[in-house]
């Protein structure tokens, strides 16, 4: 039987329960992992001075970035990351931004040498409209956008947030579906441990009950009154969960801090909390 007839054959039982985790998309060695940074989190800093911005971040450990592009083209933007020596991993988009003009998306991976294509927001409704019907729907337009990554030489990850752990009926949630019925050879998950806790969730225990479906993190902490903060400020075990990470082989580490930040503290606390969970 061959890999196609036997997901066919399992979709309905759940793809992330039944195929072995020597066939996930993400499993493998245990590469060192590296620490990168998510653009919009000095998106000031980048506006007014990208290039310097990006090389302060070099100076501070960051390995890569992920996110928009500067420079007024790819052209000069890939030169400048080249010249600084910090990789651009990813970029992306919503569901429907990515369905409209998916070539641009793989064109852009392609000139900056990402390895990743990201969706952002697998839905074509308000999060307050999601439903299991809707789930699957997002579940098989993930699969074909996947496919086509991998096709086109890339990986491909979906991005969840709070609202994707409510019950959308018969104790389904709108991660759970689309994590049983996306293809683990062409769809992984970019977990972020802020939207994580505040849906109600444990990042290790998702690590666990889907082990190799994580290729890369979105990292950010959580203050007492539930608002997103700078990492090591916040309640977020950070240890235990980059522990597990380790042991599974998940090698991109993304500090993120998604309120507009008007200095480079946060960009600059993170790395030296997490510079010693990378050895």
């Amino acid at each position: 039987m061959n890999r196609r007839s036997f997901i066919g054959n399992t979709s309905k039982l759940g793809l992330a329960a039944t195929i072995s985790p020597s066939l996930l998309s993400c499993s493998g060695g245990s590469p060192k992992p590296k620490m990168g940074i998510m653009l919009n989190s000095v998106a000031t800093q980048m506006q007014s001075d990208y290039k310097g911005t990006l090389q302060r971040l070099k100076e501070w450990g960051y390995q890569y970035v992920e996110g928009d592009v500067y420079g007024g083209s790819l052209k000069n933007y890939a030169s400048t990351l080249n010249e600084i020596g910090l990789q651009s991993l990813a970029h992306g988009g919503a569901l429907g931004e990515l369905l409209e003009n998916y070539d641009h998306y793989l064109s852009v991976a392609e000139t900056l040498k990402q390895k990743y294509v990201v969706c952002y927001y697998p839905w074509m409704v308000s999060n307050k409209d999601i439903d299991a019907e809707g789930s699957y729907e997002a579940a098989r337009q993930l699969n074909k956008l996947g496919k086509r990554a991998k096709e086109a030489g890339f990986g491909f990850c979906w991005h969840p947030h709070n609202f994707e752990f409510k019950n959308v009926g018969n104790g389904l949630s709108p991660f759970s579906i689309i994590m049983n019925h996306t293809d683990p050879e062409y769809v992984s998950l970019q977990m972020d441990t802020y939207w994580m806790v505040k849906a109600g969730a444990k990042p290790t225990e998702l690590l666990e009950e889907y082990p190799g479906r994580t290729c890369m993190f979105h990292l950010k902490d959580i203050s007492d009154n539930g608002t997103n903060t700078c990492i090591g400020s916040g309640s977020i075990d950070f240890m235990k969960i980059l522990t597990l990470a380790k042991s599974q082989g998940i090698s991109y580490w993304t500090v993120e801090r998604e309120q507009e930040q008007t200095t480079l503290i946060c960009a600059k606390t993170a790395s030296d909390s997490l510079k010693g969970h990378l050895k």
